[in-house]
């Protein structure tokens, strides 16, 4: 037997390519300390298998800042529709991507916020690593000598306590707005009287400065004055003169007024950069960026309405929801690619607590978290391809977290149009009061998700005239033909207590247990004491809500006839 001993051969990872690390703004200072918002390119050179991850760590001396900027732009594709890639902020330094479908060989391009280093110069290189499994072990690519960039001379505040905007609650609404912007700052350098600072906005705000009238400047918050400061706007570029010297150290508030400034009007965190100048405007003594975010638009109460069909508590109902949206809805049809735009609406259903509950942990349906329940379009809102609204039920998993139906597969609806929902079979709050709900609409691009409008309001009873649940073809009940699966008309009396006004409604509930008498959503008629009525049909849930035209008298007893029914499936019941 003849043996031999060979030498294990080492093998090292493959190369990250083209590895490109730089502000994604060319107007912005890379000053000390400074929060600025970068972009990362980068080509790996082997496959990547699904349930691999890429790891990017930053110098130490870099700081991840607010995670909402972190963001994959592109080169990354979801495992499904609802299985996106994911990109988390595991530690100050470094982001880590997961969840994403076999990569093969595509640029990807990433967004972030970072705080600058404290100190000058060229900052020491990223390091970019590939890796075959997760947690990462197994590195595939790697690359830990690309992406530098330098860091200006130039000072900014090292405590985030010395720059913040002072722009109440109820102003940060992305409503597209004016409003009043007040931005306090301690210099780090003494400034000279008639120094310059320039203030850079987003485009997403609309900037109408001038003259005099539109900003002011109060110096020395222990007790200085304020006063009004030239200023000017050239593309989003704000331009003031100050008049007087400002010490370091000292706190002094920027305010734009009087409507000078209009807000975005998409939710989101905004960074508007300042520029100090010295007063020839062109030494650059101080830089440093705000960050200001917008909450979501509310919706006008006047225009949001949530009213349930039943005022008993823990019977089942119709709850009808309506709002005016203020801004634009995208189509909520499901895109082919995962990083396309979509439009969601959710309905946001309270809970309560054990010792006060409120809505069923399931709505009462029955059905599984994920599962799709029936709701009804009414107005302002189209199914896609005259198909039907998907609305999906996600359950509470304990008392105190909202059920949510999420609605998709709707044509784009404009701002402003009254949309009009009903969702029946859902059962009313076990108990009365609190019963506060939530309606929101958001958008979703390229993983990214806004919240376009949203609005809490408290569900009311509908006044309801009557409501006859029917097990049977009673003597106060009769139907033209009585052959299975045929189409019926409908007669019964109903007697009232008192009189009832036009809008009131009359409900009819049918049996849903055993044989079902089929209801129609469209082409029925109905008429109350020979007078032809409103009315809509619920095939989900098997009942026929009538809204009054005239009003009716009472106590009495009036005749309700309903046409185009359709008799059960089969004998009985």
């Amino acid at each position: 037997d003849k043996s031999a001993q060979l030498s294990g051969v080492s093998i090292s990872p493959g190369p990250i390519n083209d590895v490109r690390f730089y502000a994604k703004s060319n107007d912005v200072v890379l000053a000390k300390n400074k929060y600025v918002l970068y972009e990362l390119l980068f080509s790996p050179n082997n496959p990547i298998p699904q349930g691999g991850m890429m790891v990017i760590d930053f110098p130490s001396a870099f700081t991840i800042g607010d995670a909402t900027f972190v963001q994959i732009i592109y080169g990354v594709d979801d495992i499904a529709y609802d299985n996106t890639a994911a990109i988390t902020k595991a530690s100050n330094q470094k982001l880590e991507i997961s969840n994403f479908a076999a990569w093969t060989s595509r640029e990807v391009k990433l967004q972030v916020l970072l705080r600058n280093p404290s100190s000058a110069g060229v900052t020491n290189p990223l390091d970019i690593r590939t890796y075959a499994d997760n947690p990462a072990s197994q590195v595939i690519d790697e690359n830990t000598s690309g992406g530098v960039v330098t860091i200006a001379s130039i000072e900014s505040p090292a405590n985030d306590s010395d720059i913040f905007h002072e722009i109440p609650v109820v102003d940060q609404r992305a409503d597209g707005a004016s409003v009043d912007i007040p931005i306090t700052f301690k210099p780090v350098v003494a400034l000279e009287a008639n120094s310059i600072l320039k203030l850079q906005f987003p485009s997403d705000f609309v900037i109408s400065v001038s003259g005099n009238t539109d900003c002011t400047l109060t110096k020395n918050l222990a007790g200085g004055p304020t006063n009004s400061v030239a200023c000017s706007n050239l593309n989003e570029f704000v331009t003031i003169q100050i008049p007087e010297s400002l010490p370091a150290g000292v706190e002094n508030t920027l305010t734009f007024t009087g409507g000078a400034v209009t807000k975005p009007k998409y939710t989101g965190t905004y960074i508007i950069d300042v520029d100090l100048y010295a007063t020839n405007g062109t030494t650059l003594r101080e830089s440093f960026s705000v960050i200001i975010p917008f909450n979501p638009p509310e919706l006008a109460a006047a225009d949001t309405n949530i009213t349930s069909l039943s005022s008993n508590n823990g019977t089942e109902t119709i709850v009808k929801f309506s709002f005016k949206p203020t801004l634009s809805i995208p189509s909520g049809k499901q895109p082919v690619l995962t990083t396309e735009l979509q439009g969601f609406i959710d309905l946001e259903f309270p809970t309560g607590s054990v010792a006060t509950p409120m809505f069923d942990l399931d709505l009462g349906t029955g059905t599984n978290t994920g599962d799709a329940i029936p709701c009804l379009p009414i107005s302002g809102i189209q199914p896609v391809d005259d198909g039907t609204l998907i609305c999906t039920l996600t359950h509470a998993a304990s008392r105190g977290d909202p059920v949510i139906i999420t609605i998709t597969n709707f044509t784009s609806i404009v701002a402003n149009a009254l949309v009009e929902i009903d969702v029946p079979r859902i059962n009313n709050p076990a108990s009365a009061g609190g019963s506060t709900m939530t309606i929101r609409s958001r958008r979703r691009y390229n993983r990214i998700g806004t919240i376009l409008n949203e609005f809490s309001e408290a569900m009311a009873p509908a006044t309801v005239v009557a409501a006859v649940t029917t097990n049977t073809i009673g003597d106060a009940m009769t139907t033209t033909v009585q052959d299975v699966s045929t189409n019926t008309d409908l007669t019964l009396s109903m007697s009232t207590a008192g009189g009832h006004a036009i809008d009131d409604l009359v409900v009819v509930k049918f049996s849903t247990s055993g044989s079902r008498v089929y209801v129609p959503d469209k082409g029925m008629t109905c008429f109350v004491n020979n007078v032809q009525q409103s009315c809509r049909g619920y095939p989900s849930a098997d009942w026929i809500v009538i809204t009054l035209n005239v009003a009716i008298a009472g106590p009495a007893t009036h005749t309700v006839n309903v046409y185009n029914l359709r008799n059960p499936y089969s004998v009985g019941g």
